[in-house]
């Protein structure tokens, strides 16, 4: 349910040392807008505890910046300590990459944390390449985990659909695409909360088909979402 994602990330953003006055100001309920504020502040918050979990990261990792040698390194995390309790075999194997994916990227994010903080304070354009990087890696490591949680909730493996091309658009289409993605967006979050409360009365003998309608909104909500997110990156502020 909507609640039960705000739930989530509240429940998260606070095991991470996240503020208790930030989540006491956020409006009740379910809304797009609380979502997409705590998501923002899981990344952020992320970000700047990276340095606190290097101790688990492999000696290799630590040694040196080639990217094939984090890939490598996934098989030497198995008697350590790592950043994820869950196991690859509680997954079927169609979602074993995004499994692998998930703790390559959060490495990476760890590989480029330390390379961020050695730069000397003058600099600020590689600095800023860097985070972005970092920030990159987060989004990887977000979509792997939400992934991951929907088989955990519902046994469903998320397919990623088909991803719309914005390269052609100027900065002026880019935004009213993204108005209309967040107002497509509303929309079915509305028809989501409908959908909800329907299962509250509806007849036992019509939950399940009502489930896998309630199930599939969801799923086209998260590509929506997606899409927003491709575009805030892509829209110059």
């Amino acid at each position: 349910m909507s609640k039960a994602i705000i739930k989530g990330l509240i429940s998260e953003y606070l095991k991470l040392g996240g503020s208790q006055k930030f989540v006491d100001n956020l409006p009740s309920g379910y809304s797009m807008s609380v979502e997409a504020r705590l998501r923002s502040e899981l990344r952020k918050i992320k970000q700047t505890t990276v340095a606190n979990k290097v101790t688990f990261i492999p000696k290799e990792i630590q040694k040196t910046d080639n990217e094939d040698s984090i890939g490598i390194s996934i098989a030497s995390l198995k008697k350590e300590e790592t950043a994820f309790s869950d196991l690859i075999s509680e997954y079927p194997v169609s979602l074993h990459s995004v499994y692998l994916a998930r703790k390559t990227q959060f490495l990476k994010a760890c590989s480029l944390k330390m390379q961020l903080n050695e730069l000397p304070p003058t600099q600020e354009k590689e600095a800023f390449e860097l985070q972005w990087q970092i920030w990159k890696c987060f989004a990887e490591v977000d979509d792997a985990t939400y992934k991951l949680n929907h088989w955990k909730e519902n046994k469903r493996v998320l397919e990623d659909g088909p991803t719309e091309d914005f390269s052609d658009l100027s900065q002026s289409e880019l935004v009213q695409r993204r108005n209309t993605l967040r107002s497509n967006a509303s929309n079915r979050s509305k028809t989501i909360l409908k959908m909800e409360q329907q299962l509250l009365t509806v007849p036992e003998t019509k939950k399940l088909k009502l489930k896998d309608k309630l199930l599939k909104k969801r799923e086209q909500l998260r590509q929506i979402q997606l899409q927003i997110e491709v575009l805030d990156v892509m829209i110059k502020k």
